[in-house]
């Protein structure tokens, strides 16, 4: 008898595994995840050179314990950067070629710590002058928050972005205007 359970144990376990079942999770279920729900007014309805009031949603799902700050951005570049919804490390490499080539046009930060499943919403609204040539894009990311002093004697934060694979980080891009369509 306990050799004829053992049997079926061993048979139920294959298929399940022949299956896939018993698979790895992909990267958008095994890395910390920040995600653009909503962007009002529209990113189809922004118009180049235009100054606008935007409205974003979005959500962090943390997969670790992490410490740092949120930073949702409002960036102009003079190129469009492709940035496909569908593969969140070809993203996240696009977001990171958009932080590095690009102009910041608007910003909102918050410290944050997270731990594993916890989801963090996230509700904003920032003013922008957006490009009349060239792309603006909106940057979802995390990062470590640097307090510089202006000469004005006015304090700015910087947001330096965590590798993203070293982190276990996607972070989020939505291209919001291309002037050079």
């Amino acid at each position: 008898m306990k050799r004829g359970r053992t049997a079926i144990l061993l048979s139920v376990a294959g298929l399940l595994l022949l299956g896939g079942c018993l698979g790895e999770p992909g990267v958008d279920e095994r890395w910390t995840r920040l995600d653009v729900l909503e962007i009002l007014p529209p990113a189809g309805e922004l118009e180049a050179g235009a100054s606008v009031t935007i409205r974003v949603r979005g959500t962090v799902t943390y997969r670790a314990i992490l410490t740092g700050t949120v930073a949702l951005e409002i960036r102009a570049t003079e190129t469009a950067i492709p940035l496909d919804g569908g593969d969140r490390l070809a993203m996240a490499d696009a977001v990171g070629r958009i932080l590095a080539s690009s102009d910041l046009l608007a910003s909102e930060t918050r410290s944050v710590t997270g731990f594993d499943h916890l989801i963090q919403e996230f509700d904003v609204t920032m003013d922008a002058a957006l490009p009349a040539d060239g792309a603006a894009f909106l940057v979802f990311y995390l990062g470590e928050e640097e307090r510089v002093a202006m000469p004005s004697g006015e304090e700015m934060i910087l947001v330096r972005p965590f590798a993203s694979e070293a982190k276990r980080i996607l972070p989020a891009g939505v291209l919001l205007v291309d002037a050079g369509e």
